[in-house]
Protein backbone atom coordinates (compact mmCIF):
# COMPACT_ATOMS: atom_id res chain seq x y z
CA UNK A 1 0.00 0.00 0.00
CA UNK A 2 2.89 2.18 0.87
CA UNK A 3 4.75 1.49 -2.90
CA UNK A 4 1.14 2.72 -4.47
CA UNK A 5 0.42 5.51 -2.06
CA UNK A 6 4.89 7.09 -3.25
CA UNK A 7 3.86 6.13 -7.06
CA UNK A 8 0.88 8.33 -7.11
CA UNK A 9 2.31 10.97 -4.67
CA UNK A 10 5.29 11.10 -7.34
CA UNK A 11 2.16 11.38 -10.62
CA UNK A 12 0.46 13.72 -8.46
CA UNK A 13 3.60 16.10 -8.15
CA UNK A 14 5.10 15.99 -11.63
CA UNK A 15 4.32 18.53 -13.82
CA UNK A 16 3.01 18.42 -18.08
CA UNK A 17 2.89 21.71 -19.62
CA UNK A 18 0.71 19.71 -22.02
CA UNK A 19 -1.18 16.64 -20.35
CA UNK A 20 -3.17 16.14 -17.43
CA UNK A 21 -3.82 12.15 -16.29
CA UNK A 22 -7.75 12.58 -15.72
CA UNK A 23 -8.68 8.88 -14.95
CA UNK A 24 -6.60 5.23 -15.00
CA UNK A 25 -8.80 1.52 -16.64
CA UNK A 26 -7.48 -1.14 -14.99
CA UNK A 27 -8.44 -4.75 -15.54
CA UNK A 28 -8.57 -7.15 -12.97
CA UNK A 29 -6.77 -9.99 -12.93
CA UNK A 30 -8.30 -12.01 -9.74
CA UNK A 31 -12.24 -11.96 -8.89
CA UNK A 32 -12.26 -9.21 -6.44
CA UNK A 33 -15.53 -7.33 -4.37
CA UNK A 34 -14.68 -4.44 -7.28
CA UNK A 35 -15.27 -6.68 -10.09
CA UNK A 36 -14.77 -10.69 -11.94
CA UNK A 37 -12.04 -11.33 -13.96
CA UNK A 38 -11.00 -9.79 -16.56
CA UNK A 39 -13.56 -7.09 -16.31
CA UNK A 40 -12.51 -3.17 -16.03
CA UNK A 41 -13.03 0.00 -13.73
CA UNK A 42 -11.73 3.12 -14.16
CA UNK A 43 -10.26 5.16 -11.16
CA UNK A 44 -8.50 8.38 -10.75
CA UNK A 45 -4.63 9.53 -10.00
CA UNK A 46 -4.65 10.22 -5.58
CA UNK A 47 -2.71 8.64 -2.45
CA UNK A 48 -6.02 7.28 -1.01
CA UNK A 49 -8.65 5.69 -2.71
CA UNK A 50 -6.80 4.34 -5.57
CA UNK A 51 -3.63 2.58 -3.48
CA UNK A 52 -5.95 1.72 -1.14
CA UNK A 53 -8.24 -0.62 -4.34
CA UNK A 54 -4.98 -1.78 -6.09
CA UNK A 55 -3.76 -3.44 -2.82
CA UNK A 56 -7.27 -4.87 -0.99
CA UNK A 57 -9.20 -4.83 -4.17
CA UNK A 58 -12.30 -3.43 -2.52
CA UNK A 59 -13.49 -0.25 -1.24
CA UNK A 60 -15.09 0.71 2.54
CA UNK A 61 -16.04 -3.05 2.37
CA UNK A 62 -17.44 -2.52 5.63
CA UNK A 63 -20.58 -0.47 4.69
CA UNK A 64 -21.46 -3.85 2.17
CA UNK A 65 -21.13 -6.29 4.87
CA UNK A 66 -23.65 -4.08 7.28
CA UNK A 67 -26.17 -3.93 4.31
CA UNK A 68 -25.98 -7.60 3.57
CA UNK A 69 -26.46 -8.52 7.27
CA UNK A 70 -29.01 -6.28 8.22
CA UNK A 71 -31.46 -5.94 4.84
CA UNK A 72 -35.05 -8.36 5.23
CA UNK A 73 -35.59 -10.47 2.13
CA UNK A 74 -38.85 -9.31 2.36
CA UNK A 75 -38.37 -5.92 2.16
CA UNK A 76 -37.94 -4.00 -1.40
CA UNK A 77 -35.09 -1.54 -0.88
CA UNK A 78 -34.25 1.59 -3.43
CA UNK A 79 -30.38 2.34 -2.24
CA UNK A 80 -29.56 6.03 -2.34
CA UNK A 81 -26.13 6.93 -2.72
CA UNK A 82 -25.05 10.51 -1.33
CA UNK A 83 -21.75 11.46 -2.30
CA UNK A 84 -21.34 8.40 -5.05
CA UNK A 85 -17.95 9.24 -6.02
CA UNK A 86 -16.80 7.30 -9.11
CA UNK A 87 -19.27 4.60 -7.70
CA UNK A 88 -17.32 1.77 -6.29
CA UNK A 89 -19.72 1.32 -2.80
CA UNK A 90 -22.70 1.04 -5.63
CA UNK A 91 -20.89 -1.25 -7.92
CA UNK A 92 -19.99 -3.69 -4.95
CA UNK A 93 -23.79 -3.60 -3.09
CA UNK A 94 -25.13 -4.39 -7.29
CA UNK A 95 -22.62 -7.54 -7.12
CA UNK A 96 -23.90 -8.49 -4.37
CA UNK A 97 -27.59 -9.61 -6.27
CA UNK A 98 -29.44 -7.85 -3.12
CA UNK A 99 -32.57 -7.19 -4.61
CA UNK A 100 -32.66 -3.62 -4.86
CA UNK A 101 -35.21 -1.68 -7.18
CA UNK A 102 -32.95 1.22 -8.17
CA UNK A 103 -29.80 3.08 -7.12
CA UNK A 104 -29.63 6.60 -7.15
CA UNK A 105 -26.08 7.61 -7.24
CA UNK A 106 -25.31 11.37 -6.55
CA UNK A 107 -22.25 12.86 -6.86
CA UNK A 108 -21.44 16.97 -7.92
CA UNK A 109 -18.18 16.87 -9.57
CA UNK A 110 -18.03 16.48 -13.17
CA UNK A 111 -14.72 14.63 -13.53
CA UNK A 112 -15.94 11.87 -10.77
CA UNK A 113 -19.62 11.90 -12.22
CA UNK A 114 -18.21 11.00 -15.88
CA UNK A 115 -16.32 8.04 -14.22
CA UNK A 116 -19.16 6.98 -12.23
CA UNK A 117 -21.25 6.45 -15.27
CA UNK A 118 -18.82 4.37 -17.23
CA UNK A 119 -17.99 2.36 -14.27
CA UNK A 120 -22.12 1.37 -13.67
CA UNK A 121 -22.94 2.12 -17.44
CA UNK A 122 -25.24 -0.59 -18.92
CA UNK A 123 -27.41 -0.93 -15.96
CA UNK A 124 -30.66 0.48 -16.04
CA UNK A 125 -31.32 0.21 -12.19
CA UNK A 126 -28.90 2.84 -11.99
CA UNK A 127 -30.47 6.70 -11.90
CA UNK A 128 -27.56 9.15 -12.00
CA UNK A 129 -27.27 12.85 -10.48
CA UNK A 130 -24.52 15.01 -11.32
CA UNK A 131 -25.58 17.81 -8.33
CA UNK A 132 -24.91 18.10 -4.45
CA UNK A 133 -27.50 17.78 -2.24
CA UNK A 134 -27.73 20.29 0.52
CA UNK A 135 -30.42 21.44 3.20
CA UNK A 136 -30.63 24.87 1.32
CA UNK A 137 -32.64 25.95 -1.88
CA UNK A 138 -31.33 24.70 -4.90
CA UNK A 139 -29.01 26.72 -6.92
CA UNK A 140 -25.23 26.81 -7.46
CA UNK A 141 -22.77 26.82 -4.94
CA UNK A 142 -18.75 26.13 -4.67
CA UNK A 143 -17.32 23.06 -3.78
CA UNK A 144 -13.34 22.66 -2.38
CA UNK A 145 -11.20 19.65 -4.15
CA UNK A 146 -8.31 17.67 -2.49
CA UNK A 147 -5.81 17.16 -5.45
CA UNK A 148 -4.81 14.06 -2.73
CA UNK A 149 -7.89 12.53 -2.23
CA UNK A 150 -10.97 12.87 -4.98
CA UNK A 151 -13.09 11.73 -2.23
CA UNK A 152 -12.53 14.52 -0.05
CA UNK A 153 -14.61 17.19 -2.39
CA UNK A 154 -16.44 19.49 0.47
CA UNK A 155 -18.97 22.30 0.48
CA UNK A 156 -17.72 23.43 3.66
CA UNK A 157 -14.03 22.79 4.23
CA UNK A 158 -12.16 25.51 2.44
CA UNK A 159 -8.68 24.14 2.81
CA UNK A 160 -7.98 24.76 -0.57
CA UNK A 161 -7.97 27.41 -3.42
CA UNK A 162 -8.95 24.35 -5.82
CA UNK A 163 -12.15 24.81 -6.25
CA UNK A 164 -15.53 24.66 -8.78
CA UNK A 165 -19.19 26.07 -9.08
CA UNK A 166 -21.44 22.66 -9.00
CA UNK A 167 -25.39 22.29 -9.32
CA UNK A 168 -27.08 21.99 -5.74
CA UNK A 169 -30.70 20.77 -5.13
CA UNK A 170 -32.68 20.72 -1.59
CA UNK A 171 -32.68 17.30 -0.55
CA UNK A 172 -36.35 17.22 0.90
CA UNK A 173 -37.75 18.33 -2.22
CA UNK A 174 -35.12 15.69 -4.13
CA UNK A 175 -36.55 12.62 -1.63
CA UNK A 176 -40.05 14.15 -2.30
CA UNK A 177 -39.36 13.80 -6.20
CA UNK A 178 -37.87 10.47 -6.35
CA UNK A 179 -40.05 8.87 -3.90
CA UNK A 180 -43.35 9.93 -6.23
CA UNK A 181 -42.11 8.75 -9.00
CA UNK A 182 -40.48 5.16 -7.81
CA UNK A 183 -43.29 4.31 -5.43
CA UNK A 184 -40.54 3.99 -2.77
CA UNK A 185 -40.83 2.42 0.69
CA UNK A 186 -37.93 1.24 1.98
CA UNK A 187 -34.18 3.28 1.59
CA UNK A 188 -31.10 2.21 2.27
CA UNK A 189 -29.01 5.78 2.75
CA UNK A 190 -25.41 6.09 2.45
CA UNK A 191 -24.04 9.26 2.75
CA UNK A 192 -20.32 10.63 2.83
CA UNK A 193 -19.94 13.88 2.03
CA UNK A 194 -17.10 15.15 4.27
CA UNK A 195 -18.98 17.85 6.65
CA UNK A 196 -22.29 18.40 5.50
CA UNK A 197 -24.02 14.32 6.73
CA UNK A 198 -25.09 15.61 9.37
CA UNK A 199 -26.57 18.40 8.67
CA UNK A 200 -28.51 16.79 5.68
CA UNK A 201 -29.70 13.69 7.67
CA UNK A 202 -30.95 16.62 10.32
CA UNK A 203 -32.82 18.19 8.15
CA UNK A 204 -34.70 15.30 6.77
CA UNK A 205 -38.54 15.46 7.47
CA UNK A 206 -39.71 13.03 9.48
CA UNK A 207 -41.74 11.43 6.83
CA UNK A 208 -38.60 10.26 4.64
CA UNK A 209 -36.77 9.51 8.15
CA UNK A 210 -39.54 6.38 8.51
CA UNK A 211 -38.71 5.10 5.06
CA UNK A 212 -35.00 4.67 5.84
CA UNK A 213 -34.68 1.30 7.29
CA UNK A 214 -30.93 1.33 6.73
CA UNK A 215 -28.28 4.22 7.41
CA UNK A 216 -24.59 4.64 6.79
CA UNK A 217 -23.06 8.12 7.85
CA UNK A 218 -19.81 9.35 8.06
CA UNK A 219 -19.14 11.54 11.18
CA UNK A 220 -17.26 14.36 11.38
CA UNK A 221 -18.73 17.64 11.55
CA UNK A 222 -18.26 18.11 15.37
CA UNK A 223 -18.54 21.93 15.45
CA UNK A 224 -22.05 21.60 13.95
CA UNK A 225 -22.91 18.49 16.38
CA UNK A 226 -22.10 20.36 19.46
CA UNK A 227 -25.00 22.58 19.11
CA UNK A 228 -27.51 19.31 17.84
CA UNK A 229 -26.51 16.73 20.24
CA UNK A 230 -29.46 16.57 21.40
CA UNK A 231 -31.56 16.81 17.69
CA UNK A 232 -28.72 13.95 15.54
CA UNK A 233 -29.19 11.73 19.30
CA UNK A 234 -32.66 11.67 19.08
CA UNK A 235 -32.68 10.78 15.01
CA UNK A 236 -30.69 7.63 15.95
CA UNK A 237 -33.28 6.28 18.84
CA UNK A 238 -35.38 5.37 15.32
CA UNK A 239 -33.04 2.68 14.57
CA UNK A 240 -32.42 -0.25 16.60
CA UNK A 241 -29.34 -1.76 16.05
CA UNK A 242 -26.18 0.82 15.64
CA UNK A 243 -22.47 -0.68 14.84
CA UNK A 244 -19.33 0.98 14.08
CA UNK A 245 -16.94 0.05 10.98
CA UNK A 246 -15.98 -3.09 12.77
CA UNK A 247 -18.91 -4.54 13.40
CA UNK A 248 -19.14 -3.63 17.11
CA UNK A 249 -22.91 -3.07 18.45
CA UNK A 250 -22.93 0.61 20.08
CA UNK A 251 -25.03 2.60 22.39
CA UNK A 252 -25.72 6.54 22.71
CA UNK A 253 -22.82 6.34 25.52
CA UNK A 254 -20.24 5.11 23.01
CA UNK A 255 -21.68 7.75 20.45
CA UNK A 256 -20.94 10.42 22.75
CA UNK A 257 -17.34 9.36 23.38
CA UNK A 258 -16.71 8.71 19.92
CA UNK A 259 -18.38 12.71 19.14
CA UNK A 260 -15.75 13.84 22.34
CA UNK A 261 -12.96 12.35 20.74
CA UNK A 262 -13.88 14.62 17.63
CA UNK A 263 -11.92 11.84 15.22
CA UNK A 264 -13.80 11.16 11.97
CA UNK A 265 -16.00 7.67 12.23
CA UNK A 266 -18.88 5.89 10.21
CA UNK A 267 -21.91 4.93 12.28
CA UNK A 268 -24.00 2.64 10.58
CA UNK A 269 -28.15 1.78 11.75
CA UNK A 270 -30.47 -0.52 11.22
CA UNK A 271 -34.50 -0.95 12.20
CA UNK A 272 -35.02 -4.93 13.32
Amino acid sequence: LNNFKSIFSLLLNSKSRYFEIESIKLRVIKNCELGKKNSKIITRVDEIITPNILAKGEWDLFIIKFIRKKFKKKLKYNFIDVGANIGFITKQLIDTKIPINKYFCIEPEKINFSILKKNLRNNPKVVFGNFALTNKNSGLKRIYLNKKNFGDYSLLRKRTKNSLLIETKNINLFLKGIIYKHSIKNIIYKSDIQGLDEILILSLKKEFIKKIEILIIEISNFKYLETNIGKFLKLTKNFDHIEDTHGNKIDENDIIKKLNDKKEFNLLLAKN
